[in-house]
């Protein structure tokens, strides 16, 4: 994997888990709350926002998000500017 693709995959990770931190918490009571440091992202997604972000990444203009794939990159970059 490039530097570039890691980097942005890292920037994913926090808006992935704050939106299954989100559905977590949605669905069962009694769940934790997330960190106080991911709050201010946590509170700023909702799932409107996450079911478009996932119907745009599997659309066909992402031609696949395999690794090495064209639209992997694509993909990343996607979420990273979200």
């Amino acid at each position: 994997m490039s530097p570039s693709a890691l980097r942005l995959a890292r920037a994913c990770v926090p808006a992935l888990v704050a939106s299954i931190s989100s559905f977590a918490s949605a669905q069962y009571p009694g769940s934790a709350a997330p960190p106080e440091e991911y709050k201010k992202g946590y509170d700023s997604i909702n799932k409107d926002e996450c079911k478009s972000w996932i119907f745009t990444i599997a659309s066909k203009d992402f031609a696949g998000r395999g690794t090495g794939q064209p639209g992997y990159q694509k993909a990343a970059d996607f979420m990273a500017a979200r």
